[in-house]
């Protein structure tokens, strides 16, 4: 590992890439900023930087890179909060969940090298499938 070589230095920069979840907002249930703030608060983006970036990425807070022109810093954010998830998707109507189809890239990329793992390891929030569209409950 380079990390751990003292015969090298690693100089690691914030790349331009950003991974995010889109929702269709004409759509139901996405139509509902009540359950896009549920599923903000319902994903913890540290665990899938640890497990698809391994660990060598960041949350982002905005579709635009923190390296760019344009980036701000002070954005407020959502933070991990299963039990604040729960009570908006109350809040929305939908206190039993509704399911969801959740597409991904089939295919690795540089940038997002793993994408598929962090659904695939919490099968029981994420739905079952493994394919690159997923029904899920939320």
């Amino acid at each position: 590992m380079i990390k751990g070589n003292k015969d090298l230095a690693l100089h690691a920069v914030e790349a331009l890439n950003v991974g995010y979840l889109a929702f269709n907002t004409e759509k139901k249930p996405f139509d509902n900023v009540l359950v896009r703030q549920a599923l903000n608060y319902a994903t913890d983006k540290q665990a899938i930087v640890k497990a698809v970036f391994l660990d060598s990425g960041s949350v982002a807070k905005s579709p635009i890179p923190s390296t760019m022109l344009g980036y701000k810093k002070d954005l407020p954010d959502y933070y991990y909060d299963p039990q604040k998830a729960k009570a908006l998707l109350k809040q929305a109507g939908l206190e039993q969940g509704a399911e969801v189809t959740l597409w991904s890239m089939p295919v690795q990329r540089p940038y997002n090298p793993n994408s598929k793992t962090h659904c695939r390891n919490d099968p029981k929030r994420l739905g079952e499938s493994g394919g690159e569209s997923q029904n899920c409950q939320l």
